[in-house]
């Protein structure tokens, strides 16, 4: 008898996993040892943030990617067909809806395999929930043009359609919304009502406008002195956020490749020195450690579906007792003009008791190879691992 599918949704702002994720979902959840996932990297946390009771390095996790393979789907569904339940997990929200999902659905409801959909939140009824427009007619369009004029003409024909009282819905990425917005505004006559919803189930401050056109939440800040007005508040996530953004300039810099900016690479360092205080990770202590490290492997080729693990004895050698924090950093290798990578990634860290004086412990690290993938927004829409040299750097720093 063939196995269920199960459709687990994911949370759609940074919180509480019990707070967006009933008890039933859940547990439907932590019984299920396979996983369809867009991306094995994000999955692993979102499982292991659910509370599944086994390692997630026993799990089966098969990456399915923003659009999956049709020749790959009866292969995904063949263990279900042989009496095993899986779950297709969304990336945030509902699987099949503005996810993948739904070629796989399709196919096993053609293959007689069971689909049971969990209850869990979607970010496009939760936003139509809080907007005051129509729900009783609406339509959902997904993403709209890239480019300014398609973008403006398409948003012309929703507020066209939104005229006979049907409410349209749409969805950007955040790296976006600036331009999103600014798009609605000058081309949406000042009458017609608009809801933006952001962080919707998070802790954070929303905004959007009211149905007079006025500003609801709207932030001003300044760069290199001078007031910008905007829409969204000046921080996104991203590959280059924080110490990513400072490792990358500072190899940038010793590379030579600043050298436009007034840059050469024999400012690297002074010029990582005046502009980062403590490298992340960096820590300080009443006493100094040494470490040993112990590939529990042999480093050399690697694939896919590898996990890379090292074994470190940290020993006290200092006068006092203390606790020491290890970490591993991993650089991608990068080719001219391919995916954009940052040159230094946090893959893992541990941190050992309070050793006392001459007192060891050994810690583990791990990190798996496909957790070394770098999303290709432009051609694969996807995760992908490159081919070339990994660099495994453990360390205390980011920068050490």
């Amino acid at each position: 008898m063939p196995g269920t599918i199960y459709l687990l949704p994911n949370l759609v702002s940074d919180g509480k996993v019990a707070d967006a994720l009933p008890a039933g979902t859940l547990d439907a959840m932590r019984r299920i040892d396979r996983f369809l996932v867009e991306a094995a990297k994000t999955a692993r946390a979102a499982i292991k943030a659910m509370g599944h009771p086994k390692p997630v390095s026993e799990l089966v996790i098969e990456e399915i990617g923003h659009d999956p393979d049709p020749g790959k789907i009866d292969g995904w569904l063949a263990p279900v067909l042989a009496g095993e339940d899986a779950a297709i997990l969304s990336e945030s929200g509902c699987p099949g809806v503005a996810d993948p999902g739904a070629q796989i659905v399709a196919r096993a409801h053609a293959l007689g395999i069971r689909v049971r959909p969990l209850v869990g939140p979607s970010s496009i009824l939760l936003a139509l929930m809080a907007s005051g427009l129509d729900g009783q007619r609406f339509r959902f369009l997904g993403y709209l043009p890239i480019a300014e004029d398609e973008r403006r003409a398409a948003i012309v024909n929703l507020e066209r359609q939104s005229r006979a009282s049907e409410t349209q819905l749409v969805i950007e990425t955040p790296y976006r919304n600036t331009h999103m917005l600014a798009s609605l505004v000058k081309t949406l006559a000042p009458e017609t009502r608009v809801t933006v919803a952001t962080d919707i189930m998070g802790a954070g401050n929303p905004w959007g406008t009211d149905g007079n056109g006025q500003q609801v939440g709207y932030t001003k800040y300044t760069v290199n002195g001078e007031e910008v007005d905007t829409w969204a508040v000046g921080y996104e996530e991203g590959i280059y956020v924080g110490y990513r953004w400072y490792e990358t300039a500072y190899a940038e810099i010793a590379a030579g490749n600043y050298a436009p900016t007034g840059y050469t690479a024999a400012d690297a360092d002074d010029w990582y020195a005046d502009s980062v205080v403590y490298p992340f990770g960096y820590g300080m202590s009443y006493t100094t450690f040494d470490w040993e490290v112990f590939p529990v492997q042999a480093d050399g080729a690697i694939a896919k579906g590898d996990t890379l693990v090292y074994d470190v004895r940290v020993t006290n050698t200092g006068a006092v007792a203390g606790k020491e924090v290890v970490q591993l950093y991993y650089t991608a290798p990068y080719t001219e003009g391919g995916i954009e990578k940052a040159a230094v990634n946090l893959g893992d860290f541990a941190k050992t008791d309070i050793l006392a004086p001459g007192e060891s412990q050994v810690v583990r690290l791990e990190i798996a190879v496909n957790d070394m993938a770098s999303y290709d927004e432009v051609t694969d829409k996807t995760y992908v691992l490159d081919a070339g040299n990994y660099v495994i750097n453990i360390a205390a720093n980011a920068h050490e």
